[in-house]
């Protein structure tokens, strides 16, 4: 494709939330160019496992949970916004785990009267046959405002459905925003230049790489995963359990993730993480003993020590939408709509 010498914004980054910024964009008829130098969901978005479950993610409450609760209850819209199939399933999500633990958990979304429901043993069986008895010290958890989507579905409907409002999807390296002091352009790493006077960076845990960029506290955190073939929906909730999670597919596929492992750039898969990742799956569904393993994966996840960076740089022109964790592409619609926001807001209010 031939480098475009100008554009009312360029996206760095296609993963989730770059592709959401970009469309929101392009929707407002600018023109926008999105440039990552592996193409759209080849990082952190496409190792995911899709999963859309705040109450489970956050440790308690405020702004994180805010923030996430807000993005979830926009993703409805979202789906039928990109007019194509993304794997959109919201039976809710089930954490099983120590009784002490989740009590508090419950006790205090209870208190803000999110959607919990604690379950006892014949409940969960009742709403779950696959899953494995709970052990003596355990109970479980029932959240219904969780949800999934199947990032490789809604990678191919975003792609499009940004490309149908006219952005531009570009295939390489950002080496250097220019600012002096507001942004002028990107310079690509084969000495190319875009001119532009914004900039959205969503490169995920690479933000800090690219020359021009503000500090950023963001590095990668390795997550490993494995897919299983397994019968159609083996379970129809997004199970939490054993330190780790499972998600089953309509076609049968069952994704079991993940590890934390701080290992710098690294995406390599071992041989330790895949042994405790079946080991897990097991344990959770004793009937996917015999399952044939389909791929094992690894993604590098953004994570940022305060949370995201969504919005104003300090640098005029510059926006951020980098640092999400695990959590970009529950966060993507909001993080969309803040971001539009700041590139559409007057110099001074950014």
């Amino acid at each position: 494709m031939e480098t475009p010498e100008s554009a009312d914004c360029v996206v760095v980054g296609a993963g989730a939330v770059g592709c959401a910024v970009a469309l929101g964009l392009a929707s407002q008829g600018l023109s926008t160019v999105i440039v990552d130098r592996a193409g759209a969901f080849a990082e952190a978005s496409g190792a995911a496992a899709g999963i859309l479950a705040p109450q489970i993610e956050a440790t308690g409450p405020g702004p994180w949970l805010d923030l996430a609760l807000a993005s979830r209850a926009r993703w409805p819209e979202f789906v039928n916004s990109l007019d194509d199939v993304v794997g959109w399933r919201a039976e809710g999500a089930i954490e099983i785990g120590d009784d002490r633990e989740l009590g508090a958990r419950a006790a205090w979304q209870e208190a803000l009267g999110l959607p919990v429901e604690r379950l006892d043993a014949r409940s969960l069986v009742t709403l779950e046959r696959a899953l494995a008895p709970l052990e003596e010290s355990q109970i479980a958890l029932r959240f219904g405002g969780a949800a999934q989507i199947d990032p490789p579905l809604l990678r191919k409907a975003l792609v499009a459905a940004m490309q149908r409002k006219g952005a531009r999807l570009l295939i390489a390296s950002v080496r250097r925003i220019d600012r002096h002091p507001r942004v002028t352009g990107v310079v690509l790493s084969d000495g190319r230049r875009i001119a532009t006077g914004r900039v959205v960076l969503a490169a995920g845990a690479w933000s800090p790489l690219v020359e021009g960029a503000p500090p950023l506290a963001v590095k990668p955190m390795r997550g490993e995963l494995i897919e299983l073939a397994g019968p159609r929906l083996l379970v129809k909730h997004v199970v939490f359990a054993r330190g780790g999670y499972l998600v089953s597919r309509e076609d049968g596929r069952v994704v079991v993730g993940s590890t934390m492992e701080d290992v710098g750039f690294d995406r390599s898969t071992t041989a330790a993480a895949r042994a405790l990742l079946l080991e897990r799956a097991r344990a959770m569904v004793p009937a996917l003993a015999g399952a044939s393993v389909l791929r094992v994966w690894a993604g590098l996840r953004p994570v940022a020590i305060d949370g995201p960076y969504l919005g104003a740089s300090g640098v005029p022109g510059l926006v951020l939408a980098t640092g999400h964790g695990r959590n970009g592409i529950l966060l993507a619609p909001i993080t969309a709509e803040r971001v539009l926001a700041a590139v559409l807001a007057p110099d001074g209010e950014r």
